[in-house]
């Protein structure tokens, strides 16, 4: 059996066998589960998307979230650097490197060098005639927003939905951040010119309708 909702929920009405967040070692004999009970509220961050364009000379900073100083001075202990910043470590060896929005300045990613503006670009001006209007589109799937404070599966309703709540604040404040205090590539600070396209998305604030839950639903009942 095959459950693609985005949370399992088919799991769940089934009254399917299936776990969720960390196994355990004890239970399972995987040589990389974790030590002791498994651990079912440890499960991998989710991201409140965004969409923007940038329009060098204007001004689209947005209202500083309400989150803002939270998440301005939040610095997991797991991570190189605050939340706020460009800093993210290579998924497979955890080495820590930065790349900045329009230039790598480290020189290089975890697969070659990308800036952070064109690793997830969804449009691209280039690709059509001048004097339409068109900028390019970038969206915001990336280290910065990842949001591991709390799961949405696993929790009651009041619960998931805080936490998501607070993952949209975590997506705005990385907005204004950027806007206002993120190192420029060519120097000086913030990038007033990065605006919401919400008009992408079908969305009045340039986030994205629903949460991006990563590697869910692909289950089956283990055997007996």
């Amino acid at each position: 059996m095959i459950d693609a909702t985005e949370l399992g929920e088919l799991l769940e009405l089934a009254g399917a066998e299936h776990v969720t967040g960390a196994e355990s070692a004890a239970e399972t004999g995987e040589p990389h589960a974790v030590d002791g009970p498994a651990q079912p509220l440890d499960q991998q961050a989710f991201s409140i998307c965004f969409a923007l364009s940038h329009h060098p000379g204007e001004n689209h900073v947005i209202d500083r979230p309400a989150g803002y100083d939270f998440w301005r001075a939040y610095r997991a202990d797991f991570w190189p650097d605050d939340q706020l910043s460009w800093a993210e470590v290579h998924p497979d060896t955890l080495e820590p490197f930065r790349r900045g929005l329009f230039k790598d300045p480290d020189g290089h990613g975890p697969r070659g060098p990308q800036d952070l503006w064109h690793f997830r670009r969804i449009l691209g001006a280039a690709n059509f005639e001048a004097g339409q209007g068109i900028s390019d589109i970038s969206l915001v799937n990336w280290p910065q927003i990842d949001y591991w404070l709390g799961p949405l599966v696993g929790v009651d309703q009041p619960e998931a939905d805080h936490h998501a709540a607070r993952a949209r604040q975590l997506s705005l404040s990385f907005l204004y951040w950027m806007q206002t205090e993120a190192p420029r590539h060519d120097g000086g600070t913030g990038y007033p010119g990065l605006r919401p396209r919400g008009d992408a998305l079908g969305t009045d604030d340039g986030l994205a309708m629903y949460p991006y839950i990563r590697e869910s639903g692909g289950s089956s009942p283990r055997p007996g």
